[in-house]
């Protein structure tokens, strides 16, 4: 994180929202000032309890309107063919189980490992052997990662035969990027 960059967008949102503007030293002349003077370390622990604040507000919010779906969603996972309701039978099933929420940290964080650790291998001494290698065991993580899925019925991985779509590989990845979002990067 660009610290100037991070203190100059705190600061353009002070001003947009602040009515009575009574920090006078917020402004963008005195960024360098700041940049230079603040604790980095609190500053950063600070942004990021807002940022985690602010996101669980905005779901509030957006899971205050239900768009005529019920709240208890007891629909079968095989059946979901949108994001909308993907994400709300996640909340639902998937969110408050801690022991699904593990295991689904556990998967990814696994597999995020052994990214970085085969990137820095592969760096290091590329070999067609370690290439092969690399690729063997991503493809088994990947597996095990999808076979879980199916087993919790997550949407998507579970979806029935019958309504797989042209885009579902592309809800699969999002579906991802969205479990990263609540179980790994809140």
């Amino acid at each position: 994180m660009d610290l100037s960059k991070a203190i100059d967008e705190e600061i353009r949102q002070y001003q947009l929202i602040s009515k009575s503007r009574s920090l006078k030293n917020l402004n963008f002349k005195n960024t360098s000032k700041i940049s230079k003077s603040v604790d980095e370390k609190q500053f950063k622990d600070l942004l990021q309890k807002k940022h985690q604040v602010l996101q669980k507000l905005y779901k509030l919010l957006n899971n205050s309107i239900t768009d005529g779906i019920s709240d208890n969603l007891n629909v079968d996972s095989s059946v979901i063919t949108n994001r909308y309701l993907a994400e709300k039978y996640i909340m639902e099933h998937i969110y408050n189980d801690n022991e699904k929420q593990k295991k689904i940290r556990d998967l990814i964080e696994k597999h995020q490992t052994y990214q970085t650790s085969m990137k820095l291998k592969h760096q290091q001494s590329p070999t067609p052997t370690l290439d092969m290698e690399i690729w063997r065991n991503l493809e088994k993580f990947e597996n095990e990662t999808i076979s879980y899925f199916k087993e919790i019925r997550l949407p998507f991985f579970s979806i029935d035969s019958n309504y797989q779509y042209p885009t579902l590989k592309q809800d699969k990845q999002w579906l991802i990027q969205k479990l990263n979002e609540l179980f790994i990067n809140p």
